[in-house]
């Protein structure tokens, strides 16, 4: 009876073990049962994130090899981490550095696999974030055909660099002479090391290099390079000294119309009230026009390198940066300040000059009375800093910062001195009551005043300008062709009697006039006839 229990207990199983004989009970028939198919979950290995050297732009990429032996459908998954923080998880294999991580950050991925019954993970090497490094300056130096022993180079940024991990940007300059590094004394204009003086260029070629550095790595420097004009023509003559010499900055004349030009250029000039004056190329002081006390008859004698004209005076600076002043002294406007200077303006009763350490000294009328529509002790102090240029008018005054920027002081009625813009310029000219400055593109901006005559809003659009003036209620400007436009007050013909034709290197606008020297060294003056008669 056991056995036969154990018996049963097996056929009820499908498990027969025969004995030593086959007699006996017979195993069942199991033929037409169905073989059970074994199950295998997916499997996920070889996790690469490409690139694998990554920038804080980047778009990373995943990649896995996913095999899954019964063929089932798969749905893959990727979970990207940044610094072992979640930070998007889904079936995009692709992750954003512009959205998602930064320089520094260390990256990783899980990829999984899911059949539907089970999934399987695997996890890429961590990826650490590189920084990117700034692309390179646009840079360029003014002036674009310096001359030996005249011109100062100076070294400018045209469009900063850029950092995509939003880095700060600062700059190195280093200058070479004829491909070798220069050792020698630089000063600052807008950028540490980016000048150099005039009386350490020669005829050389010198290039300016600018390297950016986000505070990890430097970027890719700008450069650029000019040739310094000595004897253009080879004739053994400097191209200041050279009237044959083919220099569109240069300006040869015959003042006396006998045919033979009696100076190479005219150095600098500027416009007063009803005269004008010019520096001729040995930097003798020539004025014309109605100035009266001796303003345009009584000019010393010496070799200048800038003027200023007032009402019915003028101020010179000679070759040491020594400041001279003659005519009307009334507000003392003529009582010149002892320093070395580099730039001045003069306008009416009183002057502004920049000395040798940027700071700006002005003398003559102060506002303390009301004069020509000045507001008693308008004209303030000149503020404190470093500047490179100076530009006076009758009631409030503008100067060019070592930066680019624009500050005024003075009178500000008609937002003379609030409504100056914001930005980086390379020239600002005060007119009576108005203000007009170019930035880096050569766009002209105007402001102030009232605009009675169009002088702020008939102001020309467009790039490429190179020189503006103004007077009282008019302005003029030199446009990409070397033409000349002109605009606001008409009065005395100071718009309609523009030039047409002919190219400009140089104009200053004076009261109700303006003149202007082209390429062939002449000068045109138009306008009231007072600022024009004489004009050589």
């Amino acid at each position: 009876m056991l056995f036969a229990g154990i018996a049963w207990a097996l056929l009820q199983t499908g498990c027969w073990v025969s004995g030593p004989s086959d007699s006996g009970p017979k195993p069942p028939d199991d033929s037409g049962r169905e073989t059970a198919v074994q199950y295998t979950a997916p499997a996920v290995s070889e996790v690469v994130i490409s690139p694998t050297s990554a920038y804080t732009n980047d778009t990373l990429t995943a990649s896995a090899t996913v095999v899954d032996a019964d063929g089932d459908s798969l749905t893959v998954t990727y979970d990207w981490y940044v610094d072992s923080t979640l930070a998007q998880s889904g079936t995009s294999a692709t992750l954003s550095g512009a959205a998602a991580f930064d320089k520094d950050e260390v990256v990783g991925v899980s990829v999984t696999a899911d059949d539907g019954t089970e999934s399987a993970s695997a996890s890429s090497s961590p990826l650490i974030i590189s920084n990117s490094a700034p692309t390179a300056p646009v840079v360029f130096i003014v002036p674009e055909e310096p001359e030996a022993d005249i011109d100062d180079l100076i070294c400018l940024i045209d469009t900063d660099s850029t950092d995509d991990d939003g880095d700060s940007i600062t700059y190195s300059i280093e200058w070479d002479v004829d491909g070798t590094i220069w050792t020698g004394g630089t000063s600052t204009t807008h950028e540490a090391n980016d000048t150099i003086a005039r009386g350490d260029i020669g005829g050389e070629e010198w290039t300016c290099t600018v390297t950016p550095h986000d505070g990890d790595e430097d970027g890719t420097p700008g450069t650029t390079s000019v040739t310094i004009a000595t004897d253009v023509d080879d004739d053994g003559y400097p191209a200041h000294e050279d009237c044959d010499d083919t220099d569109a900055r240069l300006f040869p004349y015959d003042s006396d119309g006998d045919g033979s030009e009696d100076a190479c250029g005219w150095r600098d000039s500027d416009g007063g009230f009803y005269h004008g004056c010019a520096l001729d190329s040995s930097g003798n002081p020539v004025c014309w026009g109605l100035g009266g006390s001796g303003s345009v008859s009584a000019a010393p004698s010496g070799s200048f390198v800038a003027i200023g004209t007032g009402a019915k005076h003028n101020c010179v600076i000679d070759t040491t940066g020594s400041i001279q002043c003659w005519g009307l002294n009334d507000f003392g406007q003529s009582n010149a300040p002892s320093g070395t200077f580099v730039a001045i303006s003069s306008l009416l009763w009183h002057n502004c000059a920049v000395d040798s350490t940027g700071s700006i000294q002005c003398w003559g009328y102060d506002g303390s009375t009301e004069e020509w529509g000045c507001i008693a002790e308008a004209f303030g102090d000149p503020p404190p800093g470093s500047f490179t240029d100076v530009s006076t008018g009758f009631c409030h005054t503008c100067a060019l910062n070592s930066s680019g920027g624009i500050e005024c002081w003075g009178q500000d009625a008609g937002g003379q001195v609030s409504d100056a813009p914001s930005g980086t310029f390379v020239a600002v000219e005060s007119a009576a009551f108005t203000t007009c400055a170019i930035d880096l593109s050569g766009t002209i901006e105007c402001w102030g005043g009232v605009d009675s005559y169009g002088e702020i809003s008939d102001a020309p659009t467009g790039t490429g300008y190179t020189d503006v003036s103004g007077g009282e209620g008019h302005h003029c400007a030199i446009n990409p062709t070397q033409g000349i436009e002109c605009w606001g007050r008409d009065n005395y013909n100071e718009v309609n009697q523009t030039p047409t034709t002919g190219t400009f290197t140089d104009l200053e606008a004076g009261g109700y006039h303006t003149c202007a020297i082209d390429t062939s060294g002449g000068i045109t003056c138009w306008g009231y006839i007072h600022g024009t008669s004489g004009a050589p």
